[in-house]
This record gives structure tokens, C-alpha cells and sequence, in this order.
């Protein structure tokens, strides 16, 4: 039996969001388009980054977190940027990793509009350790 749908009632959907772009790689190589509850950030951070070899790092955020604001406008908003960005996605819609984008003009353009920088929030920008398994060789 399948667990019941939530419903635009449900006090989750009312709690502070963050929508938020990741950027992978140095030279950037993809960017993720993602939400997430205000509180769970960081974890959501290191989850991301424990599943990715390249380093990631937070390209900007939108704050949902005013009273306002909620998960369920986030939610609303990451849906209606995955179909914006749609012909820049790295794979399939629908698959494991759809919401992964090319790092095109036209993305990099809507960050740099209508995000802030995780220190404007008091959010780290990523959670990558380089080791010496990184290091290029001489």
C-alpha cells in the first residue's frame, strides 16, 4: 500500500524553504536546480557532495524563509524552473538526475538576477575537502 499523498495543507508545506542552484566542477560542468527546508540545507549539501566526485558549490539561493514564504511557493518555483531550463537538462526528464543542468548562459543569467549568496544567509557555500587526490600532477 502506497503512503498517502501530501496535500497543500500539510504544516511541511508551510515551513521555510530554500530553492538553490549548486554549481559542479571548476571549470563548471553542471548545475543543479534544487529545494529543500531552510533547516536541512546543510545536510542536503553534504548529501549532494558525498554523491558527486567533482566539488560542488552553491551558485546562489532564493529565500523562502520570510513569513510569507513558504516550501510550497519553493516547490512551486523549482518545478517551473525545471520546465524553463528544460532544454539545457543533462539528462532525460524524469530520470535520476534531471534535475541537473548544461551551465548555459540563460541559467547563469536567472542566478545572477534573482539569487544571493549563501553568506548573505549565513549558509556555507559548499562542503567540499580537497585532498591530495585532487592535486594535479606536475
Amino acid at each position: 500500500m502506497a503512503p498517502p499523498k501530501p496535500t497543500f495543507t500539510d504544516p511541511w508545506y508551510g515551513k521555510p524553504g530554500l530553492v538553490y542552484f549548486i554549481g559542479a566542477g571548476d571549470p563548471l560542468k553542471a548545475i543543479k536546480i534544487g529545494v529543500t527546508l531552510a533547516t536541512g540545507f546543510k545536510s542536503r549539501l553534504r548529501g549532494h557532495q558525498s554523491s558527486n566526485h567533482e566539488p560542488l558549490r552553491v551558485l546562489g539561493v532564493i529565500d523562502f524563509t520570510k513569513p510569507e514564504l513558504s516550501m510550497l511557493l519553493a516547490e512551486k518555483l523549482e518545478r517551473s524552473l525545471h520546465q524553463q531550463f528544460a532544454p539545457h537538462q543533462r539528462f532525460q526528464a524524469s530520470w535520476v538526475g534531471s534535475e541537473w543542468f548544461n551551465p548555459h548562459t540563460e541559467i547563469l543569467a536567472y542566478i545572477q538576477a534573482n539569487c544571493v549568496p549563501c553568506f548573505d544567509l549565513g549558509l556555507p557555500d559548499s562542503v567540499a575537502k580537497l585532498g591530495p587526490g585532487l592535486a594535479v600532477e606536475a
